[in-house]
């Protein structure tokens, strides 16, 4: 049983949609299905020539626990035309971690490594955003938070998900798609 149907959903420039609800109530699987990772059943999902410049963090991106946080950046700067360092440092991740392996970083710098991919494209149109407070302490949430609003106020499309707002909606003119979505 598809875990979403009939959903008719428009996203104008310079919006930010979140998208709110449990797990597995199709939060995910909607950004996948709008970024192409997955392809709907039936029907269609039609994307303006905006979306080609787009970044993306969903839980699909991952990173190799063996491997060093600058190896891995490099890897993923090369598909981006990114700058690693300049995306680490925008995520406030010390050089003394960049030389370390992922899987010897806490939760915290894990989620903010993974975060830092989203700074290697440059100047997107669109943002798309998988549970980007998932393990952050309140000095992360705040420095993600500050940089939607510097994406927010550049008129960027965004469409983020998760679990729980993080006040995200006293700060922001959003637009709340609620999940599980019921017809």
């Amino acid at each position: 049983m598809p875990i979403i149907e009939n959903l008719s959903w428009t996203v104008n420039e310079g919006e930010f949609w979140f998208l709110k609800g449990p797990n597995a109530s199709g939060k995910s699987t909607l950004l996948k299905l709008i970024t192409g990772v997955l392809n709907p059943l039936s029907g269609k999902i039609l994307c303006s020539s905006k979306w080609d410049n787009r970044t993306v963090l969903l839980d699909v991106v991952g990173f190799i626990p063996s491997v060093t946080v600058m190896n891995q950046m490099k890897a993923y700067a090369k598909l981006f035309n990114g700058a690693p360092v300049q995306a680490l440092k925008q995520m406030h991740i010390p050089p003394e971690f960049w030389n370390k392996k992922f899987s010897e970083l806490s939760a915290g710098m894990r989620q903010r490594t993974r975060l830092s991919i989203l700074f290697l494209k440059s100047n997107p149109d669109v943002i798309v955003i998988d549970e980007p407070f998932k393990d952050l302490d309140q000095e992360g949430i705040a420095l993600f938070i500050d940089h939607l609003k510097s994406w927010h106020a550049q008129g960027k499309t965004i469409i983020m998900c998760a679990q729980a707002e993080e006040g995200i909606g006293n700060i922001f003119d959003i637009k709340l798609l609620q999940f599980p979505i019921r017809n």
